[in-house]
């Protein structure tokens, strides 16, 4: 959290990473959390490259401003949500044609 010192908009540790090298990611970003809240820092915490729903839960339980999902993850969280599946299948029907004209592949990563 050093860099919240000199007044970033945003952190941004990658779960995924932390996995990787055997690093309790959880407990790391919890206090990382923690710290924010303790030294009044105004840095958002966004935690990056979620690969599965347990975390994206505890992102959630936490508070953290914002994160970023594999897009695995996204569509498997989605799926296991009836209304918002409908939702965003009617989203994506109706933004198609601005999404293939401005090269967004997310709706056909979702399908």
């Amino acid at each position: 959290m050093l860099v919240a010192k000199i007044g970033v908009q945003y952190v941004a540790p990658y779960l995924s990473q932390m996995n990787l090298h055997d690093i309790d990611a959880h407990t790391e970003i919890s206090l990382l959390r923690s710290m924010k809240e303790q030294y009044g820092f105004q840095t958002k915490l966004m935690i990056a490259s979620i690969q599965s729903i347990s975390d994206v839960t505890h992102a959630a339980n936490i508070g953290v401003s914002a994160a970023t999902l594999s897009p695995s993850c996204l569509k498997e969280w989605l799926s296991g949500h009836e209304l918002t599946q409908k939702i965003t299948d009617i989203f994506a029907e109706h933004f198609s044609s601005f999404a293939q004209n401005h090269g967004c592949d997310l709706f056909a990563t979702l399908a």
